[in-house]
C-alpha cells in the first residue's frame, strides 16, 4: 500500500522577522517604514510565492495593496495587521491564508512618499491669563500621495484647483485643517480612514483662491 507523501516545507529564500510594536511606535511623526519602535517577537523561515494577476485583482477588490507573498510554517500569533520585516524592510500583513501546516502571508511594504507638515494652533496664557495663539507644525510621514484636480465654477467660469490625497497614520492627525507637502500648502477638505490609515483630501485652491 502506498502512503501519501507528507508535504515538506523547504524554505530557500530567507528569514522573516515577526515584530511587536512598542510605545515608541505610537508617537506622532515616527517613520513607520523603518524598524523604529519595533521589537523582535520571533523569526520564521519563508519561501517566496509568486504574485499572480488574480492575486492583484483580489487585493484591489479588498482595497489593500500587496507587494509580495511568502509562505511560512503556521504561527498562531501572526494575523492581518501584524508587522514583519524582510531583508530590513517593514511590511504590513494584509491577509493570511492558512493550510493545515503552512500559512501564506500577503505583505504590503510600508514605504513613504516623504513627509508633510500638519499645521495646528496652540494657545498659551501669560501671567495675567491673556491667551496667545501660536502656529504649531508637526512633521509626519506620508504613506502615499496622489495628485488630482477639482473643477469649480464661479461667475460662469470654470477653474481647476489642484488637489492632493495624502495617506498618513490615523494617530498622526490631531484635527489640523491645513497641511504643507513639498512646499505647497493645502487646506484639508475632507478625511476618511479605516482606523489605522487616514486619507486627507486637500485643496490648494481653498487657500489661494478664497474658497
Amino acid at each position: 500500500m502506498l502512503r501519501r507523501k507528507r508535504e515538506v516545507f523547504a524554505p530557500t529564500d530567507g528569514t522573516l522577522l515577526v515584530m511587536d510594536e512598542t510605545d515608541r511606535r505610537l508617537e506622532r511623526g515616527i517613520d513607520f517604514g523603518s524598524r523604529d519602535g519595533l521589537r523582535l517577537r520571533h523569526s520564521l523561515a519563508y519561501r517566496q510565492s509568486r504574485l499572480r494577476t488574480d492575486d492583484m485583482d483580489l487585493a484591489q477588490a479588498e482595497g489593500v495593496q500587496v507587494t509580495r507573498k511568502v509562505v511560512c510554517r503556521r504561527a498562531p500569533d501572526v494575523d492581518a495587521g501584524t508587522i514583519v520585516t524582510v531583508d530590513g524592510r517593514a511590511y504590513d500583513v494584509t491577509r493570511v491564508d492558512l493550510t493545515p501546516a503552512n500559512m501564506t502571508l500577503w505583505l504590503s511594504e510600508l514605504t513613504t512618499d516623504g513627509t508633510c507638515v500638519l499645521h495646528g494652533t496652540k494657545v498659551t496664557r501669560d501671567e495675567r491669563g491673556e491667551a496667545t495663539a501660536h502656529d504649531v507644525g508637526t512633521t509626519v510621514y506620508v504613506r502615499r500621495a496622489r495628485m488630482g484636480g477639482e473643477t469649480h465654477t464661479k461667475a460662469g467660469a470654470q477653474t481647476v484647483w489642484p488637489t492632493i490625497e495624502l495617506t498618513i497614520r490615523a494617530l498622526d492627525w490631531d484635527g489640523e485643517r491645513s497641511v504643507t507637502y513639498r512646499d505647497v500648502t493645502y487646506e484639508v477638505a475632507s478625511t476618511k480612514g479605516d482606523g489605522e490609515w487616514l486619507v486627507l483630501t486637500c485643496e490648494e485652491g481653498a487657500i489661494h483662491h478664497g474658497k
